[in-house]
């Protein structure tokens, strides 16, 4: 079998991999925080059921951050939300393009895409890919944990130690993907 270099990096790769991961974990995070009252599918309302994350989105603003009492997690999901909106035209750059690479400059990879009739292009560097990601996974952390540590440590409590990470359970087995976090020094 042949599988032709595309020039992207493992360390490129791996970053834009956990952009889209992570990504993916918010929009999931927005709909259960955005469903968590209704009973059955039937009752949802249709920006629930078609799953357009603009959509989702907007329904999640108006009926989950602006109806919620506590000023603090109000204001930490209002933050969210506007970083939502400053950040999505990267995420789909990263997400929906191609991406090239040039030897004038090895440092950088570039993305390209066409949206309404023009041709989108954004260059990164790894350095770039890894504080998106880091922009991303701190926007997750603080949508699912708007309280922050006192989150995570309440859900800690009302689980129990019985259901550690997937990492922690991987390492105390002894699992064969016990290695494959942390790979990139």
């Amino acid at each position: 079998m042949v599988i032709l270099d595309l020039g992207i990096s493992d360390k490129e790769t791996m970053y834009i991999g956990k952009i889209i991961t992570y990504w993916s974990a918010i929009e999931n995070e927005i709909f259960l925080q955005s469903v968590a009252n209704f009973e059955n599918i039937e009752t949802l309302p249709k920006e629930l059921k078609n799953l357009q994350f603009t959509s989702l989105k907007l329904y999640w603003k108006e009926f989950i951050i602006d109806k919620t009492e506590n000023e603090i997690i109000k204001n930490v999901l209002n933050k969210q939300f506007e970083e939502i909106e400053k950040v999505k035209d990267i995420r789909d750059a990263i997400a929906h393009s191609f991406w090239e690479w040039s030897s004038d400059n090895l440092s950088q990879i570039k993305t390209i895409r066409v949206r309404k009739d023009k041709i989108i292009s954004l260059t990164f560097t790894v350095d770039d890919l890894e504080n998106f990601f880091i922009k991303i996974a701190e926007m997750y952390t603080n949508i699912k944990c708007p309280n922050g540590i006192t989150d995570i440590f309440s859900d800690v409590i009302k689980k129990g130690y019985s259901e550690p990470s997937r990492m922690a359970l991987s390492r105390i087995t002894n699992h064969k993907i016990s290695t494959d976090w942390n790979i990139i020094n």
